[in-house]
């Protein structure tokens, strides 16, 4: 393959990441300033008039991370499944190729048949261990 096809993807590659330091080092030296200390009356929490009671930000409970893990790869599982049925959808059966870089229909029909039998051993094995019961 032939460098010139990935120029496109290195300007845009490029061009994001200059976009992302030019914005943080603005940011970073134009922004404003939080000059308020904590013991001052800018750095209290305001909760209508009442005084604050406990931590602002309280930490996760642990029994959540398997249920966001799971949520996770389910979630990228979905996000990778559309290309694949795109594809599939587009082929007829019994179509050649030239150069031979194509795949059948078939062998998409395998890649997706195994994708969604790791996918259900994954559910079951979630179901099983009880990650996704808040109660727990």
């Amino acid at each position: 393959m032939r460098t010139a096809q990935y120029l496109p993807a290195v300007v845009a590659v490029l061009v994001s990441a200059g976009l992302g330091a030019a914005v943080s080092l603005f940011a970073g030296r134009f922004g404003p300033k939080s000059r308020a200390t904590a013991n001052s009356a800018k750095g209290q929490a305001f909760e209508g008039g009442s005084e604050v009671v406990g931590q602002a930000h309280a930490p996760l409970a642990l029994r959540l991370y398997p249920m966001l893990l799971a949520f996770l790869v389910f979630d990228v599982a979905v996000a990778l499944m559309l290309p694949w049925a795109l594809l599939v959808g587009h082929l007829s059966v019994g179509q050649s190729c030239g150069g031979g870089g194509c795949v059948s229909q078939q062998q998409l029909l395998g890649v997706g048949l195994t994708f969604g039998l790791v996918l259900c051993v994954a559910w079951v094995h979630v179901r099983g261990t009880r990650a996704a019961d808040w109660n727990a």
